[in-house]
């Protein structure tokens, strides 16, 4: 009986040892799933804020230029800082929204009071037709500004490049996506001379893509 007992203990013991060495390679291997998924986490940081860092110094560089040309005249002194804000909320180039502005306006007074309408009905210091653009007063030059900003951001990220969004500002964005569709690459030569000129004047003067 002896012999017996000792020989079950044994199988016990190496039953109960195999479990146990078992569960503690169950243990380590789910403990090396952890180390592994937060390595790889960690890494997955890593490369996304080398992104964000890459984008912010582009942008950063973006903004700056020598040798332009064009300078805000005296009278948009007052909105200037308004006008940087957001140039660099919707990380545009600088000066991008200052020029497009002047183009627009002149920022003379009487235009963006409202005194003189575009045969367009164009209004303000943005010159807004009020009835594409319901949900901004265009006499008002903050907020104009403000609209203006946004506007041309979207259709930057609509068409992908500044370029074309000014001469979606311009022409509007369903005539230049049209003008793509039919004419590819060459659209910009079969837009309306305004348009051309339009585009081609605010990028000379500030000197980014010529």
């Amino acid at each position: 009986m002896v012999p017996i007992k000792v020989y079950l203990l044994k199988k016990l013991v190496k039953f109960l040892g195999a479990w146990l060495l078992s569960k503690a390679a169950q243990g380590l291997k789910e403990k090396l799933k952890r180390w592994l998924f937060k390595t790889a986490q960690q890494q997955y940081e890593k490369q996304k804020q080398k992104k964000q860092d890459k984008k912010a110094e582009q942008s950063q560089q973006s903004r700056t230029y020598t040798g332009k040309s064009w300078q805000p005249p005296a009278s948009a002194q007052s909105y200037l800082a308004l006008i940087d804000r957001v140039e660099q909320q919707h990380r545009m180039p600088a000066q991008l929204l200052a020029r497009l502005l002047w183009q627009e306006c002149r920022f003379r007074p009487d235009i963006i009071k409202g005194d003189v309408i575009s045969s367009a009905g164009a209004v303000g210091i943005a010159q807004i037709v009020p009835r594409w653009h319901p949900d901004v007063n265009p006499l008002d030059p903050h907020a104009s500004i403000q609209y203006a900003g946004q506007y041309l951001a979207q259709l930057q990220k609509r068409f992908g490049d500044w370029p074309t969004a000014l001469a979606a500002y311009n022409w509007g964005q369903g005539n230049v996506a049209k003008a793509q569709a039919k004419h590819g690459r060459d659209w910009l030569k079969q837009a309306p001379k305004e348009t051309q000129n339009y585009v081609q004047q605010i990028c000379q003067d500030l000197q980014y893509w010529t």
